[in-house]
């Protein structure tokens, strides 16, 4: 009676094995075999994970960073107090102009802080994927020296269509219209160093 019981309830057990474990692929004599578990693939090593901080707290600790959709006056330049820094941090602002004066350059602002202005115009060249024919597309700059010397070496020496390469940094500023009082961001190149192009006696350093 227990010898028919046991056989019994193996058979039942067999029957059910079979029925929840797949029949791997392999020869007709092939094993049913239960899947192994396979382990969640790690991105990090057990030493570095035990150091990753909570979604929840990596989040707030993450600044927002503004939209400049949202926020007109990003391209504008902000000035603040960094006396308290412990460090500060450099960076790169550096243009790179070679082009020719498109106006006659003028001296502006006041006798304490005076600028000198003037256009130029730089272009590039390239082929209109419809006709095939060269196209020419130019651009125009606003520079801005307020440098003592090279100031009034650029006023004296530089003229409406001469050729120069200028070295500088890209500015900007808000300028508001007094009669409408609309205030408008204003681009400037502030030039740093003046190389006039053209002459007999070759590029001309100022």
């Amino acid at each position: 009676m227990a010898s028919s019981l046991g056989a019994r309830g193996s058979s039942v057990l067999l029957r059910l094995f079979k029925e929840s474990v797949p029949l791997t692929k392999g020869p007709i004599n092939a094993v049913r075999m239960a899947p192994a578990a396979v382990a969640p693939k790690q991105f990090f090593s057990q030493s570095a994970v035990k150091f990753q901080k909570p979604v929840e707290e990596r989040v707030e600790e993450e600044p927002a960073v503004p939209s400049m959709r949202s926020n007109p006056s990003m391209s504008s330049s902000e000035v603040k107090d960094v006396s308290n820094l412990a460090r500060l941090e450099k960076c790169v602002n550096m243009v790179q102009l070679m082009g020719r004066i498109g106006s006659e350059p003028q001296l502006r602002g006041t006798e304490q802080h005076p600028v000198l202005l003037f256009s130029l115009a730089t272009h590039t060249q390239y082929r209109d994927s419809d006709t095939g024919s060269m196209q020419q597309k130019t651009f125009w700059h606003r520079v801005a020296i307020f440098k003592n010397g090279l100031r009034e070496t650029c006023f004296k020496y530089c003229h409406k269509g001469a050729r120069v390469y200028i070295t500088g940094e890209v500015q900007y500023s808000n300028v508001k219209d007094p009669e409408t009082n609309y205030v408008r961001t204003v681009t400037s190149i502030v030039a740093d160093d003046v190389v006039m192009l053209g002459g007999n006696s070759g590029p001309v350093a100022v």
